[in-house]
């Protein structure tokens, strides 16, 4: 595979190739966002009946055989419209724009929610700042960051992500020292599989802790701005590597929450990590409200902003939306409509989203795991069906136990996040009917 051209056409540069797979790895682990088991924990443990760790498993199933999928087809095309341009390279350009809409919901809700949280962790932290003053402090930041290009960013995601590895392996000594101390329970008395569990338990804990890993497929969005001669083979390490670093992170982390719980009375899942730590480590509760402030505001939602730009930039050179939103600044090489438009979007959602964190956590994995299924299928359709692959394990069994898995976790979405994906994939085939009419500019499959 060679790289992509540096312009599509003679007035319009490319994304400026300058990531490495270190730089695609530390975008993948920013994110996931470390610190965002803590975030997710109390809705995880409410909705698998306290299983928490057998739903981190089963989700974790479904995205480690879908980050199998990205890998593949990364491998093959390896643009910068992720879900999009690989559906549209191995199926066809409706299913592609559909995955790809998917997708967008995702990110969009997903810079939204990591908004919100930073917020109402640094609003608890700083309780006599009005918490719309955070919320427009982390777009700001992300407005600045993302005009200004990939080295930038880079940096800046490492430090955040530096940040909270430093916390979370503060709080893992400490927890394990605390273990069978204190009114703590010990090792042995720690039931992972509860009495009452039942397998409806664990499939709607495992929807809410897919969101955790949310943010590795963004890896796949940045593509077109890896150098060397392969990118598509960086792509697909990166977004391995991810996934595997932060299923050991997200499970002994929650592990460790869901022993420290015991005995305490905890009113509200989306404080729960936070009043955990107030009666069992309170020295950590002030670090933590920081750091997940500023890790999940403008760590995590600049990648989905990233992601979310990215995909919007492929959808809109084909003609799949409006034509302004292709362009890239010759300056900064960077696409700075679709990165108001996006921002914009995020902006709005988040405003209106700080008293339904939990409606907006369902909305997410519907956009994603939406855009997974497109990903395990478009293995299967390209490598399995069209090329007859014999590499049975890659090509044939992973992504279709991918296709059985995330089907099975998407039933334990609530009905009303439901209803409303499925009302965002209608408005999706309304506009690819509008716009698809004069065709793709970019015809057949991609060039790689």
């Amino acid at each position: 595979m060679t790289d992509l051209p540096e312009t599509i056409s003679n007035d319009q540069p490319r994304l400026h190739r300058v990531l490495s797979l270190r730089g695609l790895f530390v975008f993948g682990l920013v994110s996931m966002a470390p610190v965002a088991a803590f975030t997710i924990y109390g809705f995880v443990s409410v909705e698998s009946g306290g299983a928490i760790i057998p739903a981190y498993l089963l989700g974790a199933v479904a995205i480690m055989l879908t980050a199998l999928s990205f890998a593949q087809m990364a491998s093959v095309a390896a643009q910068a419209g992720s879900v999009y341009g690989y559906a549209k390279f191995a199926i066809g350009g409706s299913v592609g724009f559909l995955g790809g809409w998917a997708m967008l919901l995702d990110y969009i809700l997903l810079g939204s929610l990591t908004a919100v949280y930073g917020t109402l962790y640094l609003a608890s932290a700083l309780t006599r700042v009005p918490e719309i003053l955070f919320l427009m402090s982390f777009f700001a930041v992300l407005l600045w960051t993302g005009i200004r290009g990939v080295r930038l960013s880079t940096q800046f995601d490492i430090a955040v992500l530096l940040a909270q590895l430093g916390f979370c392996i503060v709080f893992i000594v400490v927890a394990v020292r605390m273990i069978g101390t204190d009114g703590v329970q010990s090792w042995a008395s720690y039931d992972i599989f509860p009495a009452s569990l039942t397998s409806a338990a664990i499939v709607g804990g495992a929807s809410l802790t897919v969101v955790s890993f949310l943010g590795f497929d963004a890896i796949s969005t940045r593509a077109e701005e890896v150098k060397g001669e392969h990118p598509g083979r960086r792509v697909g390490q990166a977004t391995l590597l991810s996934v595997v670093a932060m299923l050991v992170v997200f499970i002994l982390i929650s592990w460790l929450l869901s022993i420290l719980e015991s005995g305490l009375s905890l009113p509200d899942p989306a404080t729960s990590a936070f009043d955990i730590l107030a009666a069992r480590l309170p020295a950590l509760t002030l670090p933590l409200a920081i750091i997940c402030g500023l890790a999940l505001g403008v760590g995590a939602c600049q990648a989905c902003h990233t992601g979310a730009t990215r995909l919007v930039l492929a959808m809109a050179r084909d003609g799949r939306l409006p034509i302004l939103l292709s362009r890239v600044s010759a300056g900064f090489r960077t696409p700075i409509a679709a990165m108001l438009v996006t921002l914009t979007m995020i902006v709005l959602v988040s405003t209106i989203a700080l008293e339904n964190v939990d409606l907006l956590a369902a909305l997410v994995s519907f956009g994603a795991l939406t855009g997974f299924l497109v990903v395990n299928l478009s293995v299967l359709v390209h490598f399995g069906f069209r090329q007859r692959s014999r590499a049975l394990l890659s090509h044939w069994i992973a992504p279709a136990l991918g296709i059985v898995v995330v089907l099975k976790i998407m039933t334990g979405i609530s009905p009303l996040a439901l209803k409303l994906g499925l009302a965002w994939i209608v408005a999706g085939v309304f506009i690819y009917w509008l716009h698809g009419r004069g065709g793709e500019r970019v015809q057949g499959r991609p060039a790689i």
